[in-house]
């Protein structure tokens, strides 16, 4: 299955990787797939999506097409659809 994957204020990644959309096939239908074939592909990416666990980065949110916003618990469950798109968001705090 074909998705796009987009790193959002992510720089520490997307400027080692020279740029922030990528396309991917992937053999599940799940984010967690998606994933971790990112990370495959890309080892670079590990340190900032997902913790030593292997378990997604507690300030990384998740958006699918731009619109729905995916939980934590639920990445391992969130199908997935050809062309779908995904994106993984630096979670910004302060004030």
């Amino acid at each position: 299955m074909k998705v796009e994957v987009e790193l959002v204020g992510l720089y520490n990644i997307t400027d080692k990787l020279g740029g922030k959309r990528f396309s991917l096939n992937v053999d599940g239908s799940t984010i967690k797939d998606v994933l971790e074939e990112f990370i495959k592909l890309y080892p670079i990416a590990r340190d900032g999506l997902v913790k030593g666990d292997g378990q997604l980065d507690d300030d990384i949110q998740v958006v699918v097409n731009g619109e729905r916003m995916v939980n934590r618990e639920d990445i391992g469950h969130e199908k997935l659809k050809e062309g779908d798109k995904v994106s993984f968001l630096l979670l910004v705090t302060g004030g």
